[in-house]
């Protein structure tokens, strides 16, 4: 455990992840001219699943990575072929949840189809369902790493899964401050100005 957190790597890994997963609010400030906090619900009206959610998410595909640079896996778990599952698996995900997920009473249409509801629909179904399959898969279930390294990104995981549970109990989201049903870009609202 000491050695993935004095590892360069990890942090590193760690923080792109995130940048990836919270760039939802670059997206909403940039395509839809909301500022984050103000018109982009940062914690109350947001998502648990998503902060801190995303997070464990993000805790849990960087150790994973960590676990794969560092340890040795079964031969199938670099191949192409279950690279290309991963990625079927994750499109498959990403197309269920945008089909059958939509309903009338969580988001309006025009809110669904928002630039930062695709953009964390997209990374969140399609991407990080991918790289779970590809990377925490093998990481976590056919390497011999230490189990408190292997504990770390499943509390990760943990996170994520209580977030879900807290959105489910408490029904604060989905809500009208999530994603807007009217935006525009921040060049086409500053130039109106």
């Amino acid at each position: 455990m000491v050695s993935l957190l004095s590892s360069q790597l990890f942090w590193v890994l760690l923080i792109v992840a995130n940048i990836i997963s919270y760039a939802m609010y670059l997206v909403a400030y940039v395509l839809e001219s909301r500022v984050p906090g103000k018109d982009a619900p940062i914690w109350r009206y947001q998502s648990k699943a998503y902060v801190p959610g995303d997070f464990g998410l993000s805790l849990m595909v960087a150790v994973g990575l960590y676990i794969r640079t560092s340890s040795a896996t079964v031969e199938w778990a670099d191949s192409r072929w279950y690279l290309g599952l991963c990625c079927v698996i994750g499109l498959l995900v990403y197309n269920f949840a945008r089909k059958f997920l939509f309903t009338d009473k969580d988001y309006t249409w025009g809110a669904w189809r928002s630039p930062s509801k695709r953009y964390h629909d997209k990374v969140m179904f399609f991407g990080f369902c991918s790289a779970a399959l590809y990377i925490c898969l093998p990481a976590y279930f056919f390497t011999e790493t230490v189990l408190t390294v292997k504990l770390i990104g499943l509390f990760g995981l943990l996170i994520w899964i209580g977030g879900n549970v807290y959105d489910a109990v408490t029904k604060e989201t989905p809500n009208q401050y999530q994603h807007p049903s009217v935006y525009l870009p921040i060049w086409k609202t500053k130039a109106k100005k």
